[in-house]
This record gives structure tokens, C-alpha cells and sequence, in this order.
């Protein structure tokens, strides 16, 4: 059930996505691989991004490659942080080459589920202080050359039609051309 409200979620912003501006709120805005971002509820910083053929044994389809995102999470929060895989997902623009359009139409995809040791758990807790490390394992088209890895905060709002605000956005572009 999880999953599908997530997929309902991403179908949401993957279709608000052209044309819109971000930045409006404090938190909101564009990072580089490295950079330690503060959210409401933790900090994280995206270490490495691998473009890579196969991972423990994984395959992607043909036509597409596997991007592994190495996540270091900490949580700042005074309570625990239930946590998922569908927390983050990956943003590229179907446009090759132009990225300036801001009508350029995006696609997007939740990480692979778990099925490394070297990945971060499809749900699990993150106690207050407590830290994680893990891999989120993506399968995009082989022509995606520039990609950002996002995490958009979702509040619990009584007095919207769906239940949710939504917070601030915090995208961490990187090319994958160069990873």
C-alpha cells in the first residue's frame, strides 16, 4: 500500500515538475554530490555516484545502466525516522543535451529494492543521533546523462485534499557522464 501511495506521489510531482519554480522555500534548492543538507527530520549528503554495468550480480535491461548512489543519513530529529527506499527518488530530463527549457519534460524512478548487503534496507528506523550509510541502486535509460537524486519533505495536513503539505525539495544534480 506504501508503494503505490509513493508511485501516486512521484506521479504528482513528475507531472508538476515542467514549468514550476523551486526555491521558494528556505530549504529548497539544488546541491552538489558531497554537500551535507539539512532537512527537517535528518542530514544527508550524497558521497558517490557510480554508473555501472552490473552490482552483486544485478543486471539492468537492455538499453538500460545502473547509477548507485552511496548515501551517508543522520538523524537530527528528537524522535526515531521511519525510513524507505521510496523516500529518494531519481529525476533526469528526457531532453538530451538541452537541459534550459522549462517546459523540458522529466522522467523518474524509485530505487531497485533491496538486494545487496551494500544497500540501504527498503524500511527501516533511524534513531535520533542515530547514523546509516547504504547504496540506493537505480535503473535508468543508457542515454540519461545528467540526474538528480531528490527527497521531497510531505507533512501530515489534515486540511488538504490529500492529507499532505508538501515542504521543501532538495535535489543533488551530478552527471553521469563524468560519475
Amino acid at each position: 500500500m506504501r508503494r503505490w501511495w509513493s508511485l501516486l506521489l512521484l506521479a504528482a510531482i513528475l507531472t508538476s515538475v515542467s514549468g514550476c519554480s523551486w526555491g521558494q522555500n528556505k530549504g529548497t534548492g539544488d546541491y552538489a554530490p558531497g554537500d551535507t543538507i539539512s532537512t527537517y527530520w535528518f542530514d544527508f549528503s550524497l558521497d558517490t555516484v557510480d554508473v555501472i554495468d552490473s552490482y552483486d550480480g544485478y543486471r539492468p535491461a537492455s538499453g538500460n545502466q545502473l547509477v548507485a548512489c552511496r548515501l551517508s543519513l543522520k538523524n537530527t530529529f528528537d524522535e526515531a525516522i521511519s525510513m524507505s527506499q521510496t523516500d529518494f527518488f531519481l529525476l533526469w530530463s528526457l531532453a538530451s543535451g538541452d537541459t534550459s527549457s522549462e517546459e523540458e519534460e522529466m522522467a523518474g524512478t524509485y530505487a531497485l529494492p533491496k538486494f545487496s548487503n551494500r544497500q540501504l534496507e527498503d524500511t527501516y528506523n533511524l534513531e535520533p543521533g542515530e547514523s546509516q550509510e547504504g547504496d540506493l541502486v537505480f535503473e535508468v535509460p543508457e542515454t540519461t546523462d545528467r540526474a538528480a537524486l531528490v527527497f521531497e519533505e510531505y507533512y501530515v495536513d489534515s486540511e488538504s485534499e490529500t492529507g499532505y503539505s508538501i515542504g521543501d525539495r532538495y535535489q543533488v544534480w551530478f552527471d553521469l557522464t563524468e560519475a
